[in-house]
C-alpha cells in the first residue's frame, strides 16, 4: 500500500559540504508538497519567517485551487438570455419531487401555470414589468380547480394571493437553479403585496351550529313522486357529514393545519401523520417527511378529545376484526377522518355546505378557521403562556403575538391607569 501523502510542510535542508569540507550551501528552510520543492529562502534560524512563508504558499494553492474549480464548472454555468425558463421550471419540479414534498400535485398546478406563460421567455426576462405583466394575465384567468364541465358551477377568477404564491415558486425556482452552479448572474422576482390576514374565528355558539350542521347533515335524492313533493329532492336516512364532524373536533382541540388532519392516521404509517391514543400524543409531522417552515410539531391530545379518538378508534379495530371473520373488506381504514372507508384528500366542499346548513357565510368558514379559532381560544382564555400556546399550534412566538396577542386579557392592560 502507498504512504499516504503528507501534505505541504516545512522541511530543514541541512548543510551541504564538499570533500575538503568547503561550505557550499547552507541549511535552510524549503516546502515539501509532494513532488514539489519551494525555497522560502530563509536560514535555519528564521523559523518564523519560514512558517509564514509556508502560509502563503497554502493561501496561493488554495486560491489556484478555487479557480480551477471555478474554471471547469463554466461550461454548465450560463448566462439568463440562454437560459429557457422551462428548463428552469423542470429541474425545480425534479428536486421537489425526490424531496417528497406533500403538496406535490398543487406545486404542480402552480407550475403548470408558470410554464404556459414563462416557458418559452429566457430567464433574463423576469422584470418587474414582466411580474406584474403575468398578475394581469392571471388574474384575467378562471380558476383550475373549479371543473365546470361536470359540476355547472361558474368559474371563480384567481385571487391575487395565488398569483403571488405562483410567483414565489418561480423565484424558488431560479434560486435552486443558481445554487446548482448553472446559472452567472442572480435574477430576482418581483412579487405582489401579501394579503391582510385573515382574522375571523368562530365564537363557541357559531362552533356548536357548525358542529351540529355537520353531525345532521344527509344526502338527499329526487325520487318519482305525485302532489307536493313532485320532483323535489328529499333528505334519505344516509348522512354525509359526521366525517366532517370528527374533522372539527380534531382542528378546534389541536389547532392543526387542514393536511396533517386529513392525512391522520390510528397506527403509525410512512407518509402520514398518526395519533397514538396510548400516549395521547398527534404526531402532526408525517412519518418520514421533513421539516418545513410550517413546523408541525407533536400536541398533547386533551381528555376530551381523546376519548373520542379512543372510541373511534376501537370502532375501526372492531370492525375490522369482524370484516376478518366474514371474509371482507372492512367499512372502516385506518384514517382517524375518512369517507367511505378512504382517507380524505380535502374536506373545501364539504365544510361550505355545513357552513350554509348552519347559517354561516362559507367564504370566510373554511377549514383553516379552526386553526384561527383555536389560536384565539387559547388566547382569550389566557390560562397559557404565549410560550405555551405557541408551542403548540406550531407558529413561533412574534406570529401567535402579532396575529392573536390582542385577544389575551392583559393585553395593554397598563393603559388602566396611565391616565390616572
Amino acid at each position: 500500500m502507498p504512504a499516504k501523502p503528507k501534505g505541504a510542510r516545512l522541511y530543514l535542508e541541512r548543510e551541504r559540504r564538499s570533500k575538503d569540507d568547503k561550505l557550499i550551501a547552507s541549511a535552510r528552510w524549503i516546502i515539501r508538497d509532494g513532488e514539489v520543492r519551494v525555497s522560502t529562502g530563509c536560514a535555519e534560524g528564521e523559523v518564523g519567517r519560514a512558517e509564514a512563508a509556508l502560509a502563503e504558499y497554502l493561501k496561493r494553492k488554495h486560491e489556484a485551487q478555487l479557480t480551477l474549480e471555478v474554471t471547469s464548472a463554466q461550461g454548465d454555468r450560463r448566462a439568463p438570455a440562454d437560459i429557457p425558463i422551462a428548463d428552469v421550471l423542470s429541474l425545480y419540479v425534479d428536486h421537489k419531487s425526490e424531496d417528497g414534498l406533500a403538496s406535490l400535485s398543487d406545486m404542480m398546478l402552480r407550475v403548470g401555470s408558470l410554464n404556459d406563460w414563462w416557458g418559452n421567455r429566457p430567464l433574463s426576462s423576469i422584470t418587474i414589468l414582466t411580474c406584474r405583466e403575468y398578475l394581469k394575465h392571471r388574474l384575467e384567468q378562471p380558476n383550475r380547480r373549479v371543473m365546470t364541465e361536470r359540476t355547472g358551477t361558474p368559474p371563480k377568477p384567481i385571487k391575487p394571493a395565488s398569483v403571488r404564491r405562483e410567483l414565489e415558486d418561480l423565484q424558488a425556482a431560479v434560486n435552486y437553479h443558481r445554487k446548482c452552479g448553472l446559472c452567472t448572474e442572480v435574477v430576482s422576482v418581483w412579487l405582489p403585496p401579501k394579503a391582510p390576514p385573515k382574522t375571523a374565528y368562530l365564537t363557541e355558539t357559531d362552533a356548536a351550529k357548525l358542529l351540529w350542521a355537520m353531525w345532521t347533515m344527509r344526502e338527499a335524492q329526487k325520487r318519482n313522486r305525485k302532489g307536493e313533493n313532485a320532483g323535489t329532492a328529499q333528505p334519505t336516512k344516509k348522512y354525509t357529514g359526521r366525517h366532517l364532524a370528527r374533522f372539527l373536533l380534531v382542528g378546534l382541540y389541536t389547532g392543526t393545519r387542514a393536511s396533517a388532519i386529513c392525512a391522520a392516521s390510528f397506527w403509525r404509517e410512512p407518509g402520514r401523520s398518526w395519533v397514538d391514543v396510548d400516549r395521547g400524543l398527534f404526531y402532526r409531522l408525517a412519518d418520514g417527511q421533513q421539516e418545513t417552515k410550517k413546523r408541525q410539531p407533536p400536541v398533547r391530545i386533551l381528555p376530551r378529545l381523546l376519548a373520542h379518538l379512543r372510541r373511534w378508534k376501537a370502532q375501526a379495530e372492531a370492525e375490522r376484526a369482524l370484516a376478518h371473520r366474514e371474509h371482507r373488506e372492512p367499512r372502516f381504514g385506518n384514517a382517524v377522518v375518512e369517507w367511505q372507508g378512504q382517507p380524505i384528500k380535502s374536506v373545501r366542499k364539504g365544510f361550505a355546505s355545513a357552513a350554509l346548513k348552519a347559517g354561516l357565510d362559507p367564504r370566510i368558514v373554511t377549514p383553516h378557521i379552526l386553526r384561527h379559532t383555536a389560536a384565539t381560544w387559547m388566547m382569550q382564555r389566557g390560562k397559557l403562556t404565549v410560550w405555551d400556546a405557541a408551542g403548540i399550534l406550531g407558529m413561533t412566538v412574534e406570529v401567535l403575538e402579532r396575529h392573536y396577542g390582542h385577544h389575551r386579557p392583559d393585553f395593554q392592560q397598563k393603559l388602566d391607569g396611565a391616565f390616572k
